[in-house]
């Protein structure tokens, strides 16, 4: 079937498989996301983004004398390497880390935490998140 636009072509000439068939019968979803997934980056250093921090956090002195050095912010390797060192830490995986916990710069209700190495508090997660790879 011949037409002029493409997308119309596409859309009558398409052709649906059988397990695609049986998900729109039963109205199963055929795609789902939900919001408790993160994303997880595994590219090398030298290959990684990084996101540059505010002018402010850069010049904020507090009178030690001592700015901030570095200019991009932590990613979550980095967070991952310098996670507490306890028995409960040890043997997570750098996925499991981030399914299990989160990382708040403030602590939550006065609970006792656990910091990281850069004094990020450890949380754990009521609901394990599920993590996706992200590779550029």
């Amino acid at each position: 079937m011949k037409t002029q636009d493409p997308l119309k072509q596409h859309l009558l000439s398409r052709r649906l498989g059988s397990m695609e068939i049986m998900m729109l019968l039963l109205s199963f979803p055929i795609f789902h996301m939900t919001t408790a997934s993160i994303f997880l980056v595994t590219t090398l250093p030298d290959e990684r983004s990084a996101q540059v921090k505010p002018t402010w956090i850069l010049m904020n002195d507090d009178g030690d004398g001592d700015a901030e050095e570095d200019p991009f912010f932590k990613d979550a390797i980095e967070h991952y390497l310098t996670r507490p060192h306890t028995a409960e830490f040890e043997d997570l995986t750098y996925f499991t880390y981030y399914m299990k916990y989160k990382l708040q710069r403030s602590q939550a209700n006065g609970l006792h935490t656990l910091t990281d190495g850069f004094g990020y508090y450890v949380l754990r997660r009521r609901k394990v998140s599920q993590a996706s790879l992200l590779t550029l």
